[in-house]
């Protein structure tokens, strides 16, 4: 999983210049053929602004003659089941941008979407260099099975004047799990049962299962194919969160309060100190709360691992090519093209996105000039983006992530012990994954 998309690709960074020599070669084999018509293909796309993906589309058309682009916007609410319906029947897009990394593989042991490694070898297009944990989420077995949109990266937000308030500095936000529990306790103010002020909410943006990157932990071994979900490192981290929890109320409480704050977010107004926030979150702010006197930090870590050493990098959204397509050839220029560095520059610099290639990340880039919003991310990407935890990538991805919430709010509203509930969820997914596994010889 682990070998780098260079060895079955040209080596280097894509350029412009050269996805429109590779779609020349293209367009002279077609012409060869005798086909000179122009030809339709469409692409579904998730969460991005309308205007920068139409603006990518006409771009692509002016350089790209005889390839007209029909982009349609689909809503996160039935992303999943819309496109692996019309994948099913045979009616999907020519091209999809998910939402999420998550069902890539599902599609791919389900035979829904085509492998890429041959279109990249025949057409000679070039890929530009990933981080690992990238790399890892679009390929099973060297085969590559989607291209790199976007990638996400958790941070620690804090409120500077709540900081103050509390008589913490403001300017020392905390980088351990047992400094988090210290100033949530002086952070938190509750009366009469209920939140006034939260220090912390672990599931304000992200699942509580994130936190375990944080102790050294992970759900899934990507090198033995295998859940790890009752390891001491997650045991612990569920512990953490269990006492972040009681000393804000308790985690039904807590949820509550975060569904009752105006934009649901009660960092946002001033109710919460600290949240974990995207690199998307500070446009939110400026939007919503262009006041906020907040800090950006790394996430604090658990016993035993230095401060900053466990950036997790969340692999966003991908391009996948469906099987049963037609213009197969302008479905694999038009997907590429909207992967290489000018194209997907444009629509995270938009979409207030981390582009997904390293050279995106690094400070001499244009990306990261062009973006001072986005520098706190790409500076802890550029330090730790190879280094990162690995990414759960499964075929039974969606069965894991529909199944894991009640067993951890069951951990969390202290109906079972974190060793418990996590040695339940083993065997459940086990199981689980045990069938896949016969229905799948050949996975």
């Amino acid at each position: 999983m682990r070998s780098k998309v260079m060895a079955m690709s040209m080596v280097g960074a894509l350029t412009l210049s050269g996805i429109v020599a590779g779609s020349s070669a293209m367009a002279a084999s077609a012409k060869a053929a005798g086909s000179t018509k122009s030809v339709t293909i469409t692409m579904w796309y998730y969460n991005e602004p309308a205007y920068a993906i139409n603006f990518l589309v006409k771009q692509f058309e002016k350089t790209h003659k005889g390839i007209i682009v029909k982009a349609e916007s689909v809503s996160q609410a039935d992303s999943y089941v819309k496109y692996t319906t019309a994948m099913a029947s045979g009616s999907a897009p020519n091209v999809v941008m998910t939402s999420g990394y998550g069902h890539i593989m599902v599609w791919a042991a389900d035979n829904l979407t085509q492998p890429l490694n041959k279109y990249i070898r025949a057409y000679h297009l070039h890929l530009p260099a990933y981080y690992t944990p990238i790399e890892d989420a679009m390929k099973h077995d060297g085969r590559i099975y989607g291209l790199p949109q976007e990638v996400d990266e958790p941070m620690l937000l804090y409120n500077k004047k709540l900081f103050a308030k509390a008589g913490l500095n403001p300017n020392d936000p905390p980088q351990t799990i047992a400094q988090l529990e210290k100033d949530v306790k002086k952070l938190t103010i509750i009366r009469g049962g209920k939140i006034v002020q939260a220090g912390l909410i672990p599931s304000q943006r992200w699942s509580n299962g994130l936190w375990t990157k944080y102790f050294g932990g992970e759900w899934f071994n990507d090198k033995t194919q295998t859940f790890t979900v009752d390891t001491p490192q997650n045991i612990a981290a569920f512990k953490a969160l269990v006492t972040l929890y009681k000393m804000q109320g308790g985690y039904n409480e807590a949820s509550a309060f975060v569904s009752a704050a105006k934009f649901g977010n009660p960092f946002f107004t001033g109710q919460e100190a600290m949240e974990l926030g995207g690199e998307w979150v500070p446009g939110e702010i400026q939007a919503e709360a262009p006041h906020l006197d907040y800090g950006v930090a790394p996430v604090p870590v658990g016993p035993g691992h230095k401060p900053g050493s466990l950036t997790y990098v969340s692999p966003g959204n991908f391009y996948v090519l469906p099987r049963r397509i037609t213009n197969q050839r302008a479905s694999v220029e038009f997907l590429v093209w909207m992967d290489e560095s000018y194209a997907n520059n444009y629509l995270n610099s938009k979409a207030e996105n981390l582009d997904p290639a390293i050279s995106a990340s690094s400070p001499t880039s244009s990306f990261y000039k062009d973006n001072p919003v986005l520098q706190p991310w790409l500076k802890e990407l550029h330090n730790a983006g190879n280094h990162a935890p690995d990414v759960s990538v499964t075929p039974v991805y969606s069965y894991w992530e529909n199944t894991r919430p009640t067993y951890e709010e069951e951990i969390l509203t202290g109906k079972v012990t974190p060793a418990a509930g996590l040695a339940a969820l083993q065997s459940n997914i086990s199981q689980y994954q045990k069938q896949f596994d016969l229905t799948h010889p050949g996975w």
